[in-house]
């Protein structure tokens, strides 16, 4: 498992982050600044179209965002995420793509101003419960709220079982909750697979019609054609797989949500919305990091980064 820091989160944390200091403007303002170590991105704030990376803009209306990164380089998957912009205060995203979603790796930060003059710090990690260090201290799963840390400078570090590691450092202040979101990248030594396909031991096959179940409103239906696969014993091996929602810090209505679309990219269209924590029908085809589910009776495409695949099987006599 590698490690990979980024020098320049340091500078971010003490200086920008420590009192950034905005212009003075009528209205309430925000600003944002997103690096891309080594390379450049074209940046998009709710698909309007901002500029190169590395980017920093202080007079941004204050409201949650979709952010979304683009690689120049055309071998770099891209990455949308969503993005609160809190009034007289800097969000700050650091990304490191790779050559697919589950290789991508950064951390984003946001500060949100609380009642009293306690410092706050929560972590939040793709995938969830990762192992998070502070200060070289005890490591507890994420999410993680630590509350009255004393401001100033700190370290942490983001672990978890086949991704790369993360080590940053920060500066919490009093009055603000700083909320550090971390995605990991899967190691590059790590092999994954799509799916698992039942085994075959019989050359007696028979298809069936299967209801996927229910979608994040509980109300879809549907069916797929699965093939099942007669073993030489007196049982019948039935598959299925599904596709689980994980945590996205993005909310919809008051509900916390990932964007479903047409196709297996970003720049698909938005065709709805899969439920955080819901399960949902896998139809067997996955693209570019991203995975097809059926959604309140339609197909539609979700992204590998905030989704789990469960493959389940079942002897039936």
């Amino acid at each position: 498992m590698r490690t990979w820091k980024i020098l320049l989160l340091g500078v971010i944390g003490s200086v920008v982050l420590s009192g950034c200091s905005l212009p003075q403007f009528t209205q309430p303002r925000a600003a944002l600044q997103v690096i891309t170590p080594d390379i450049s991105a074209s940046l998009f704030l709710d698909d309007q179209y901002l500029e190169k990376t590395p980017f920093l803009r202080k007079d941004l209306a204050p409201k949650t965002y979709t952010l979304k990164i683009v690689p120049d380089e055309k071998n770099l998957a891209p990455y949308e995420t969503s993005i609160n912009l809190s009034a007289n205060t800097l969000s700050a995203v650091t990304w490191k793509p790779g050559d697919r979603p589950e290789t991508s790796g950064g951390v984003t930060y946001e500060l949100e101003r609380l009642k009293g003059d306690a410092a706050e710090l929560a972590f939040i990690s793709i995938p969830d419960r990762a192992l998070v260090s502070v200060d070289e201290g005890e490591t507890d799963f994420a999410p993680l709220t630590i509350e009255n840390i004393s401001a100033g400078e700190h370290t942490f570090r983001v672990t978890s079982p086949t991704y790369d590691a993360q080590e940053h450092s920060l500066h919490t202040i009093k009055g603000y909750r700083l909320t550090v979101s971390i995605k990991l990248a899967q190691s590059l030594t790590t092999q994954t697979s799509p799916s698992v396909e039942p085994q075959t031991t019989s050359p007696l096959t028979r298809v069936s019609n299967l209801t996927p179940g229910s979608s994040a409103t509980g109300s879809a239906t549907g069916s797929a054609n699965l093939t099942q696969t007669a073993p030489t014993s007196a049982g019948l091996l039935t598959g299925s797989a599904t596709i689980t929602i994980k945590p996205t810090n993005f909310f919809q209505d008051g509900t916390e949500v990932l964007r479903a679309r047409s196709e297996a990219s970003v720049e698909g269209d938005e065709v709805g919305f899969a439920q955080v924590g819901k399960t949902y029908p896998y139809l067997g085809e996955q693209k570019a990091g991203w995975y097809k589910i059926m959604l309140d009776g339609q197909t539609a495409w979700v992204s590998g980064n905030y989704t789990e695949l469960t493959q389940q099987q079942k002897v039936g006599i």
